[in-house]
């Protein structure tokens, strides 16, 4: 069912009684959820599909309780089932995490300390999140990615017909990186709790202050390895953000960025097969530039002059 804003209000009326909706507010949406700004300052998240209606459950359950470990906001969301689909959570209601999108723009017109600033918070953000215990996110049904499967599956894809449109020298330098990665790193990893999705529109700041004010978007939280969590950093601020970020997290050796670059290409490699599946040429061009891209960090990370980060 598609609940607009009146549906979603009388929704809410049912199950807050005595909570009056006297705003309601498109914010946007993903492929989960469509998001409303009720009076101001609550926002409901409605779940689009069962899928997502489970995975708020999930959030429900996780986020109030690890909150108060973490240095800056997050979402603590009530789920609540919809009139005449008991056991079945459409909405998710939390308070409004202040503070607005840190797009590449804004960081890149920072001054070098007012970046470092906000690197360094979010590097200790994740630093704190990595080192919750796990039997929290376990019992609230959270998953764990499993990496080495992955790769080995993008390494069948690229041997087959489906990756026809991928140079042959492309396909190479992926399996080789894919290959050395399930070798050398991927039965090694000590799982943590990733949110699995820092990306600008979900890490907010108050940029006169120079501070995070909060991460919000937890419905791709997970547990994996913990060099997952920056693949996203490293795609949407670039190289510089990202090591200054690993820097405060701890995670700022070889073998670690490493491990960021492969994550990423595998994430890079899948969506651009699926452009070419679909017939996205102009994605699959910008997709075949950002592997080429990563491919090369790699091999630098690799080289023997690379030895050192700087």
């Amino acid at each position: 069912m598609h609940y607009g804003e009146a549906e979603i209000a009388r929704q809410l009326g049912v199950l807050r009684p005595g909570v009056p909706i006297r705003t309601i507010e498109y914010l946007g949406e993903g492929d989960f959820s469509r998001a409303f700004l009720i009076n101001g300052g609550e926002v409901v998240r409605v779940a689009k599909h069962e899928q997502a209606a489970r995975a708020l459950e999930r959030e429900a359950c996780l986020l109030p309780s690890i909150a108060a470990a973490l240095p800056f906001a997050i979402p603590g969301p009530v789920a609540f089932a919809v009139a005449g689909e008991p056991g079945l959570t459409r909405f998710g209601v939390h308070a409004k995490v202040p503070g607005r999108d840190l797009s590449p723009e804004e960081w890149q017109a920072l001054s070098p300390e007012r970046r470092q600033a906000l690197a360094r918070q979010l590097g200790e953000f994740l630093a704190r999140l990595h080192a919750l215990p796990l039997d929290r996110a376990r019992s609230c049904g959270i998953q764990s990615f499993d990496h080495a499967s992955l790769a080995a599956q993008l390494r069948e894809r690229l041997a087959s017909d489906e990756a026809d449109m991928l140079t042959a020298r492309l396909r190479v330098d992926i399996d080789a990186a894919l290959f050395t990665f399930l070798v050398r790193d991927a039965h090694d990893i000590q799982p943590v709790l990733l949110n699995a999705d820092i990306s600008p529109e979900h890490v907010l700041v108050d940029v006169t202050a120079s501070c995070i004010t909060g991460l919000i978007d937890w419905g791709d939280v997970h547990i994996g390895d913990p060099a997952r969590e920056f693949i996203y950093v490293y795609e949407d601020w670039d190289r510089p953000f990202l090591f200054e970020v690993l820097e405060a997290y701890g995670g700022l050796d070889e073998q670690f960025v490493r491990r960021v670059y492969v994550h990423y290409l595998i994430e890079q490699v899948d969506w651009t097969l699926n452009a070419a599946d679909e017939g996205r040429q102009d994605d699959f061009e910008a997709g075949v530039g950002a592997i080429d891209k990563v491919l090369r960090e790699l091999r630098a990370a690799a080289a023997p002059a690379e030895s050192t980060i700087a």
